[in-house]
């Protein structure tokens, strides 16, 4: 009867030990997985934070563009200002050889 305990508690003993291994296996695989997982979402966060950086970025590069072209467009409306009173003063000069020339013809 003894000898019977003792293999049934060395047989206890034995299941104990294995699923002792097996759940230290089940926590080396958990504390692996929390380290990639650390280092994923530290990645994450580089990726998040160079994301942000570029689209500061592209506001601050699409303001100056935004604003150059608003210079331009200005400069662009001041060249043809300029060159409607060069044909409109063209136009005069124009007017006013042809009304000398019809003018000296005439005596």
């Amino acid at each position: 009867m003894l000898k019977m305990k003792i293999q049934v508690l060395k047989g206890e003993q034995s299941n104990a030990q294995e699923a002792l291994e097996a759940h230290q296996q089940s926590l080396e695989h958990a504390k692996q997985a929390l380290v990639k997982a650390d280092q994923d979402m530290e990645s994450a966060e580089a990726e998040e934070k160079a994301a942000r950086e570029a689209i500061a970025g592209g506001d601050r590069a699409t303001h100056d563009l935004n604003r150059a072209f608003g210079k331009a467009t200005e400069a662009v409306s001041k060249a043809d200002e300029s060159r409607v009173a060069a044909a409109l003063e063209a136009d005069r000069a124009l007017n006013q050889v042809t009304m000398t020339k019809g003018t000296t013809c005439r005596t």
